[in-house]
């Protein structure tokens, strides 16, 4: 985005290939980011706490294959289900899959058909080779996964909404986005809470946290007459 953004323009950016297209803001919209000015170091618990996040997606990846039947499809990654099979089959496919809310190891590797070390080894080990070590009570598979398909779906949705010039519309999809990254994805922090809600009561149009959570910046869709009363909003509250 640093590079390659254009002034006025939002950009739309793909992964697997790497892929970016600017899409115009809508006319009478600016762009708010306010910095919570918390800083989530990548250390210690912290460290543990991110890298469960992509360990739960790949855990939902590998389940999803399973009950789906796509062993021998070339599904590398929890969204290549959504951009192969679309949105209705990966909704069907989510709901066919999960059945409760938390996931143990134990759980996992039986679902799997795997020895608990297997399991370990392939979901539950970061990249440095140190041991993930998972709640007790297990990880919230389903929900990781629905952030996943849910925040595509909206990625979408935005596109077209902001080239049909609905700036209204682009906001509720960045509230819905919030929602998600703060209840399924659970990467929010009270203070970045606290910015969403004093923005979206002074007049936001769609208030979210950017980047990786649990800190850093939030990033609002204001109207153009309403500028002032929600950085005012900002800056006294």
């Amino acid at each position: 985005a640093s590079i390659l953004s254009e002034k006025g323009k939002a950009l739309k950016i793909g992964f697997f290939p790497l892929s970016a297209t600017p899409v115009a803001i809508p006319e009478g919209y600016t762009i708010v980011v306010a910095n919570s000015m918390v800083v989530s170091a990548k250390t210690e618990a912290s460290r543990v706490r991110f890298n469960l996040l992509p360990a739960a997606c790949e855990i939902a990846r590998a389940m999803m294959v399973k009950v789906m039947g796509l062993e021998n499809e070339s599904i590398e990654r929890l969204g290549d289900i959504y951009y192969k099979y679309g949105r209705v089959e990966t909704l069907r496919g989510h709901e066919k899959t999960f059945k409760q809310k938390l996931y143990t190891k134990q759980e996992v590797a039986e679902f799997l058909d795997l020895t608990l070390e297997e399991a370990e080894k392939k979901f539950y080990t970061a990249r440095s080779g140190e041991p993930l070590p998972s709640p007790v009570e297990g990880l919230p598979i389903a929900a990781r996964a629905r952030h996943v398909f849910s925040e595509a779906i909206r990625v979408e949705e935005s596109v077209k909404v902001i080239e049909a010039g609905d700036g209204e519309a682009f906001g509720r999809r960045m509230n819905g986005s919030w929602i998600s990254c703060r209840d399924d994805f659970e990467i929010s922090h009270p203070s970045l809470e606290k910015l969403v809600d004093i923005a979206r009561e002074a007049g936001s149009s769609g208030s979210r946290l950017t980047g990786a959570g649990w800190g850093g910046c939030t990033v609002h869709l204001v109207a153009d007459n309403k500028v002032d009363a929600v950085l005012d909003a900002l800056m006294e509250k």
